[in-house]
């Protein structure tokens, strides 16, 4: 039985890169430690791949997930078509407990957070409104709180750009008072002032707003969560500095998909321990009564006597 978390590894177009990167990401033994990491894709070409580089990362070929070896790199032989399909199966089966995406992420899979050292950035999946923003706050909320174990995190809420001149939309009063959103702040003012650090998440009211804040302030540890599913799932980047698109010579390759797997480990870990105390909570002490009062609710009933018995 594995004594780690097995971490599915692959994408909707795997490739020699993606096994490259991998393999060298690998490399780093400690990694092995926390988790047991499973490729989806050809055996074949991965075989070739490893061949070529000066060092080969100790891996081995396996038939199904549940044959993967801990301290190796598995390869289950998938063609490169079906390796996607076939990895969400695994976790759909729980065969796989968190799946790392090489590259970005598909964006039918569910609400996404940019996340770096210190900023946690939420991808709309439409631009944010006076009508849906409050429902998208609850969701950003709620994922902040079971996925970063944040009890009450603090949201700050972005502007929209607008022309010069052009007076932005203000969402009407008590908007915030359930979601714990503030703002909204001008996005140029609010990173001028450096005031990200002041918030548990930020709401951009855009997907390409999100997009670009994190192209600015990713510093190569970043990470894209993907939420919505049964499993925990990550991607290397959402932001420019890809994993599939860095440089094969740069000190830091493999990097991004090492942030990803330590994100994917961190909430799934998180995970448990948030939904644990839910799951057997205590029984009631007292019946349900219409009188709510401390008396009702806590009167211990007095045992009948004989007579009362009797009668």
């Amino acid at each position: 039985m594995n004594k780690t978390i097995r971490v599915a590894i692959t994408s909707e177009r795997i490739n020699n890169r993606s096994y490259e990167l991998t393999a060298k990401t690998f490399l780093d033994l400690t990694l092995f430690e926390l988790c047991t990491p499973i490729v989806y894709g050809s055996k074949k070409d991965a075989e070739a791949v490893f061949k070529s580089l000066e060092t080969q990362p100790n891996w081995t070929s396996v038939r199904q997930a549940e044959e993967a070896q801990d301290g190796r790199l598995n390869i289950i032989d998938t063609p490169a078509d079906s390796a996607y399909a076939r990895a969400l199966d695994d976790c759909l089966q729980q065969r796989v407990e968190v799946m790392v995406v090489l590259g970005t992420a598909p964006q039918d899979m569910g609400p996404q957070i940019l996340v770096t050292d210190d900023l946690r950035i939420f991808v709309p999946d439409e631009p944010l409104s006076n009508e849906n923003v409050e429902a998208q706050a609850k969701v950003f909320k709620s994922i902040l709180r079971r996925d970063f174990m944040l009890s009450a995190p603090r949201i700050a809420l972005l502007q929209p750009a607008a022309p010069e001149g052009e007076a932005l939309p203000v969402p009407p009063e008590g908007w915030n008072e359930v979601a714990s959103l503030f703002g909204p702040y001008n996005a140029e003012q609010f990173d001028e002032a450096n005031q990200y650090s002041l918030f548990d998440g930020i709401l951009p009211t855009s997907r390409d707003q999100a997009k670009v804040l994190f192209a600015e302030k990713d510093d190569a540890q970043g990470a894209t969560l993907i939420t919505g599913q049964p499993f925990v799932v990550t991607a290397s980047s959402l932001g420019n500095k890809s994993a599939l698109t860095q440089n094969a010579d740069d000190p830091t390759v493999g990097q991004p998909l090492r942030n990803a797997i330590y994100l994917a480990l961190d909430v799934f870990r998180r995970r448990i321990n948030y939904d644990r105390p839910y799951k057997n909570p205590l029984p009631k002490l007292y019946h349900e009564k219409k009188d709510e009062s401390e008396k009702v609710r806590f009167t211990i009933p007095k045992a009948k006597t004989e007579k009362q018995k009797e009668e």
